[in-house]
C-alpha cells in the first residue's frame, strides 16, 4: 500500500510538472555566445609581402569565427620590438574604403612609432553586402563578426615583439560598434578609438531590406547594442563624432558617450559621417601615441 501511494504521489508530481510545462532553457547571454566554442587554430596564411616607409606590409588571412576566413593586412615595423599593437576595423561607406585599406596610411605612420597593426576586412567589406543581407540573420552575423575581432586581437597579441599590455582598437561606423561588442569579453586593449558609432544596431537596420517583424528585430538586436556594452571597455576611450552626420544625430552621440567608461574623451568635427578630415586623423593618432606610450 505504501509503495502504491508513493507511486501515485510521484505520478501526481510528474503530472503537475507536465501541466505547468518545463520552462525553456535560458538563452545564452551575449557574453556567453562570444566566449562559446568553435575556437579553431588561427591558421594564418600569408599571401604576399611588401614594404612601405620602413615597415613590412603583409596580405594574409586567418581563421575567423564559425568557419569563416578573414582577410587582413599586417603592418610591422623593422626590428625586434618591443611594439604596441593596434587592430583597425573599417566602416561601411564609400566602396573604395569599406575594407581594410581605410586606415592603412595611419597604420604605416604608426609603424614608425613602434606599432604593429592588423587591418581586417569585416563582413560588410563584401560588395553589396548591406542590400543582400537577410535582416533576420543580423544577430548571428554580428556575434560571429565580434568573435572574429576577438580572434584578430589574439593574432595581434601573439605577434613577435608585441607587448600584450599595449594593445589598441580603432573602429569606424559598424567597425566601432562591433569592436565595442568584442570588448564585452576582450579586455586586453588599453586604448579604444570609436569613430561615428551609434548606440543601437537597429538605428542602421532599416535603410535597406526590412525585417519581417520590425519590433521583434529591434528586441533581438537590442541585446547587442553598443550602448549596453561600451561601459565594459577597459583603458582609455576616445569617441569621435561628426557635427553634420546624417546617420548619427547629436542625441545618439550623447547617449553613447553617456554610457562610456569614466574618463573617456569626446571630440566633434565640422564634417560628415566619413570623418575624413586631417584634424580627426591627427587627434586619433595623438591619442593612440599617448595611451599606448609611444615615442
Amino acid at each position: 500500500m505504501a509503495l502504491r501511494s508513493s507511486w501515485l504521489v510521484g505520478c501526481w508530481l510528474l503530472g503537475c510538472a507536465g501541466a505547468r510545462g518545463v520552462p525553456p532553457p535560458q538563452e545564452p547571454s551575449v557574453e556567453a555566445r562570444l566566449r562559446g566554442g568553435g575556437w579553431a587554430l588561427l591558421d594564418v596564411q600569408v599571401r604576399s609581402k611588401g614594404a612601405a616607409s620602413l615597415a613590412t606590409v603583409e596580405e594574409l588571412s586567418f581563421a575567423g569565427a564559425d568557419g569563416s576566413r578573414v582577410t587582413a593586412t599586417r603592418v610591422r615595423p623593422q626590428g625586434p620590438g618591443p611594439f604596441a599593437g593596434v587592430l583597425w576595423v573599417h566602416w561601411l561607406g564609400d566602396a573604395a574604403t569599406s575594407n581594410h585599406t581605410e586606415f592603412l596610411s595611419e597604420a604605416v605612420e604608426l609603424a614608425q612609432h613602434g606599432v604593429v597593426s592588423l587591418l581586417v576586412d569585416a563582413l560588410w567589406s563584401a560588395p553589396g553586402w548591406y542590400q543582400a543581407r537577410i535582416p533576420e540573420a543580423d544577430f548571428a552575423a554580428s556575434i560571429a563578426q565580434a568573435k572574429s575581432l576577438v580572434r584578430a586581437l589574439s593574432l595581434l597579441s601573439a605577434e613577435p615583439g608585441v607587448d600584450g599590455a599595449r594593445l589598441g582598437v580603432v573602429g569606424h561606423d559598424y567597425g566601432a560598434m562591433h569592436a565595442i561588442l568584442a570588448g564585452a569579453v576582450e579586455h586586453r586593449p588599453r586604448a579604444w578609438v570609436l569613430v561615428t558609432a551609434t548606440p543601437h544596431f537597429s538605428d542602421w537596420a532599416f535603410y535597406g531590406p526590412k525585417p519581417k517583424d520590425a519590433q521583434a528585430y529591434r528586441v533581438t538586436m537590442a541585446r547587442l547594442d553598443p550602448v549596453a556594452f561600451i561601459g565594459q571597455l577597459t583603458g582609455a576611450v576616445l569617441l569621435q563624432f561628426a557635427v553634420h552626420d546624417a546617420y548619427v544625430p547629436p542625441s545618439a552621440a550623447t547617449a553613447l558617450a553617456a554610457a562610456a567608461p569614466p574618463g573617456h574623451t569626446v571630440r566633434s568635427y565640422d564634417t560628415d559621417h566619413s570623418l575624413n578630415v586631417p584634424q580627426a586623423r591627427a587627434e586619433r593618432l595623438a591619442f593612440l601615441r599617448g595611451a599606448l606610450l609611444l615615442p
